[in-house]
């Protein structure tokens, strides 16, 4: 059975950058989503594909979970704590992710802010995903 790997990855990134109300919580005329921040990169973005997956299956590859980890960085508290309604919002949900059947969906780690001396802040959260193969 297929890895839901890089599936996965693509339905994450997929709803996020189909979020309108991400898209209006960083401002901008594009959801900056990156699984690599290029060097000097303002906020607001969000930081993807952080993924820890496990086949739950004996080793055929059918059951996996997948635990997906997102940290965003936005201009000022406010800014950031509405991008987290955004993200949780368009992650909390059973993805689309193909050759494979979402089953649960659970918040592994609840979200946390964080406020930097210089204003700047940012946001954690982890879901935890279990799925079957198709």
């Amino acid at each position: 059975m297929p890895s839901p790997a890089e599936p996965f990855r693509a339905a994450e990134e997929a709803a996020l950058r189909a979020s309108t109300a991400l898209l209006t919580a960083m401002g901008g005329d594009r959801v900056r989503y990156y699984t690599a921040v290029p060097a000097n990169t303002a906020p607001p973005y969000v930081v993807g594909g952080i993924h820890e997956i496990a086949d739950d299956s004996g080793g055929c590859g059918r059951d996996h979970t997948i635990v997906a980890t997102l940290r965003w960085f936005g201009t000022d508290a406010d800014q950031v704590r509405r991008m987290g309604d955004a993200i949780i919002d368009a992650l909390f949900v059973e993805l689309p992710i193909t050759g494979h059947e979402t089953v649960l969906v659970e918040m592994e780690t609840p979200e946390a802010y964080r406020t930097e001396p210089d204003g700047s802040s940012s946001g954690l959260v982890g879901f935890r995903y279990e799925t079957s193969a198709l």
